[in-house]
């Protein structure tokens, strides 16, 4: 008795699926931000990639015994509680979201995430895929060209007259006029 079946089919579908994961493997490991996955259900971390440990410092038995929550300055907290709030009862949320960060040597990093959620077969939330981007030197730019513009806007209101620049147009446009323009003129 022989029964033979043509397995040429299984085996192409089984050697498309293994380059497919080493394709996936290799995208995952080597893109140039953070990414990594969170279980729903416990809150902990399950992968992450090197570029996201190398934000935190953490080794990767480390990583997985934490969760998210645990990372996050205490401002962060609040939105992430408010933000899971929000998914529990059903509302949307944005995709992306703004944490503060701290390292396992303390230090605050900024990150910009945008996640993704993924659900079971009967639609519950099973767990987030999320891509890290660490902006913590756009953050401390933007807050010191902040503070520049506050320190000038300053220095500004003190003097005692009016500063002001104007478009070199037809009408002399005002691009920006100091407080001290009411002072002198009685206009804003």
């Amino acid at each position: 008795l022989l029964n033979f079946h043509d397995v040429t089919e299984r085996i192409k579908t089984e050697a498309a699926l293994k380059e497919s994961e080493a394709n996936y493997r290799q995208l995952y490991e080597n893109a140039p931000v953070g990414i990594y996955r969170v279980n729903f259900k416990t809150g902990k971390f399950i992968h992450v990639n090197d570029v996201f440990l190398g934000y935190l410092g953490y080794s990767r038995d480390e990583i997985t015994s934490i969760s998210p929550f645990d990372i996050l300055a205490d401002h962060s907290k609040k939105t992430f509680l408010e933000r899971l709030s929000k998914i529990q009862k059903g509302e949307k949320v944005s995709d992306t979201v703004d944490y503060e960060i701290i390292d396992k040597e303390g230090k605050r990093h900024f990150v910009h995430l945008l996640n993704k959620t993924v659900y079971d077969e009967k639609g519950h939330i099973i767990a987030s895929d999320v891509v890290a981007y660490e902006v913590t030197d756009l953050i401390r730019m933007e807050n010191a060209l902040k503070k520049s513009e506050a320190d000038f806007r300053s220095m500004l209101g003190n003097v005692p007259g009016m500063v002001y620049r104007c478009a070199n147009d037809k009408n002399w446009t005002m691009k920006f006029i100091s407080d001290g323009a009411f002072l002198l003129t009685g206009f804003y």
